[in-house]
């Protein structure tokens, strides 16, 4: 053949394998990410406790949903803590927020080296113990900020935030980006949207308690850590030990110490107890068990000795571990719909960027070159129908027929998650829901979410150097000094009997002067209780717009008017189920009444017949018994 005819056809060939790939791209094309340093690192922090009910706002859908320990939290996430609830988020950077009832905030951001909330109401405490770690607080009526290890209060009500240092120091920046400075020895901040004010030292007691028992529960769990773990991993020792041991075993020639589950049951299988959920367009799974944060979102599993054991992750060098939805790979085929455990050097699909061995996958697309039977846990692949991965409740039971996971398998395709063709034949009704079942009897409405829509957080407020650059340069100012200043109202219900901030301080006998911790300048005595309680009424009314005291009196009128309709609704029904339980016994003395009378009746027909029987048919039987007797016996 000509040379030159063999170069054009060769030419040909490569123009139509190119529009052939082109064709595919729009539904095949993945991005491979593994080792690239210019991905940012995506910081995810867990609800670590939880009394009563905690509620997530869903953005994509306008609803409120449930939350419960092990769910993970990031930026943007919107939470409540209902009515009597109370709960603990922590954050692998070394932060720490806690909510307390009535209490709603927003995660602005996270990352390796800042922590970012916006508290909208109620009280929060806030711990940073990085010492390089920057922790932004935004409130209606400025910010807080903390670039060192420090724990402090924030009190937000309708028209004032309180800021109280526990320990440590913070600063406080209001509108005009003047800067105050609140430290754990000095009294409390008090704030509104025009100034800023020194006050008396505020703490409550009770919210005070609860976290001194959640201070002392953490300082257990960090007792005696595992050797086998991460340093960051380590505050997960206790869990484990609990709930399993470390054995040494020997893995793709190596030995190594991992660990196995020892509270499952023998078919046990990791990413069975729990739940599927969509997250972030991510597959994530929600567990059940507690260990299932750790073994399920770090490092990988593997099966040996007939068991199944966890290998944690390599540090590498990362301040913060690479967390993963689920370390899982997914396959489909038909109705059916599977999932790999990966073991801790294989590849993770995802939509975004977490971590090393991360494969970024457009939505709607399969996953090519991709075969799952190299995954060294293939033979032990979770295949279920397609409509029950997000209706099952605690435990997915995977199929039985070997020939059925066989087909899935050897015929499937690769996919990062339950996403276009994949999700048909899928009840997605419930697919963003941590929780499908539990009380929601105090769940906020869409309005309550509102705030949170249209509000936009500070330009740059995400800049750590600029913040921290801010922080240096700013000028201290001395608050005004006020002495008897009521405390702002923080939100709660008719409900809410035990939990309650008080709306006003603690009477205490003096203010502190120069040299004594506060920059109030001379010593103010307080006044006697009368005069204070009047003087902190007038006040209150002057702090507060009169479109809020409305609001506030109207509010309290519509809680009155439900409660008086409820004790009459209840009155109501007691009386109704008294005349129904006099009904019943009025008509079972009737029905006894009528049986007597029929008893009666029965006795007196008995007798009359008895009395009108014949003499002769009286007679009878004697005649009868005479006639049987001998006839030497007979009387005569």
């Amino acid at each position: 053949m000509n040379p030159r005819l063999a170069l054009i056809a060769l030419a040909l060939l490569t123009l139509l394998g190119g529009l052939s790939a082109c064709k595919e791209t729009r539904k095949e094309t993945t991005q491979d990410t593994q080792g690239k340093a210019d991905q940012e690192q995506i910081i995810v922090g867990r609800v670590t406790y939880l009394e009563k009910t905690l509620f997530r706002y869903l953005r994509d859908i306008k609803d409120w949903t449930l939350a419960f320990r092990d769910v993970p939290v990031t930026a943007g996430d919107v939470l409540y803590s209902a009515v009597q609830g109370r709960s603990e988020i922590t954050f692998p950077n070394d932060t720490q927020v806690r909510l307390n009832d009535n209490s709603k905030i927003q995660l602005d951001s996270v990352k390796g080296n800042l922590t970012s909330v916006y508290v909208h109401s109620g009280a929060v405490r806030i711990q940073n113990r990085g010492a390089d770690t920057l922790v932004k607080v935004e409130t209606p009526h400025g910010q807080i900020l903390s670039p060192q290890a420090s724990t402090f209060d924030v009190f937000v009500g309708p028209s004032s935030t309180v800021v109280t240092s526990i320990n440590g120091k913070s600063r406080f920046v209001d509108a005009k980006d003047r800067h105050y400075e609140v430290k754990g020895d000095s009294d409390s901040l008090l704030a509104d949207k025009s100034e800023a004010v020194s006050f008396r030292r505020y703490r409550d007691p009770k919210w005070d308690e609860w976290n001194n028992e959640r201070d002392t529960e953490s300082r257990n769990w960090e007792k005696d850590p595992s050797p086998h773990l991460p340093s960051q991993l380590r505050s997960d020792t206790k869990v484990l030990a609990e709930n399993g041991r470390w054995e040494e075993v020997t893995h793709e020639g190596e030995t190594t110490n991992l660990w196995t589950p020892t509270n499952v049951s023998p078919d046990w299988s990791p990413f069975t107890v729990g739940q599927w959920t969509t997250w972030n367009d991510e597959q994530l799974w929600v567990p059940y068990e507690p260990f299932g944060w750790v073994t399920h979102h770090y490092g990988g599993w593997v099966f040996a000795r007939n068991r199944w054991y966890w290998r944690p992750p390599l540090v590498a060098g990362w301040r913060v571990l690479p967390w993963y939805p689920a370390r899982a790979v997914w396959v489909h085929h038909g109705r059916y719909v599977g999932w790999v455990p990966c073991g801790w050097r294989e590849v993770y699909y995802g939509r975004r960027y977490w971590g090393p061995r991360t494969v970024i996958v457009r939505e709607n697309v399969y996953i090519r070159n991709v075969d799952i039977r190299r995954y060294v846990n293939v033979n032990k692949t979770v295949i279920i129908d397609k409509e029950r991965l997000y209706s099952a409740r605690g435990r997915y039971e995977p199929v039985k027929d070997a020939r059925i996971a066989k087909e899935v398998v050897n015929s499937g395709r690769a996919t990062a998650g339950v996403t276009g063709d994949v999700g048909r034949g899928v009840d997605l009704s419930k697919a963003h829901h941590f929780a499908r079942s539990g009380d929601f009897s105090h769940k906020p409405q869409f309005a309550d979410a509102r705030p949170f829509e249209t509000r936009q957080a500070r330009v740059g407020g995400d800049n750590v150097k600029a913040l921290s650059d801010g922080i240096r340069k700013a000028n201290l100012n001395t608050p005004a000094a006020r002495t008897n200043q009521p405390l702002p109202p923080v939100e709660k219900t008719a409900r809410d009997k035990t939990r309650d901030i008080p709306t006003s301080p603690q009477k205490s006998a003096q203010v502190k002067g120069p040299g004594r911790g506060s920059d109030l300048g001379p010593e103010h005595k307080l006044p006697d209780s009368q005069s204070q309680q009047q003087q902190q009424t007038k006040r209150s009314q002057e702090f507060q717009p009169k479109g809020e005291q409305q609001q506030q009196t109207k509010q309290a009128q519509r809680q009155q008017q439900t409660q008086q309709q409820r004790q009459q609704q209840h009155q109501a029904q007691q009386q109704r189920n008294a005349e129904q339980q006099k009904a019943q016994q009025q008509q079972l003395q009737r029905q006894q009444a009528q049986q007597q009378q029929q008893a009666e009746r029965r006795q007196e027909i008995q007798q009359q017949r008895q009395q009108q029987q014949p003499q002769h048919q009286k007679q009878a039987p004697q005649q009868r018994r005479q006639a049987q007797e001998p006839p030497g016996q007979r009387k005569h």
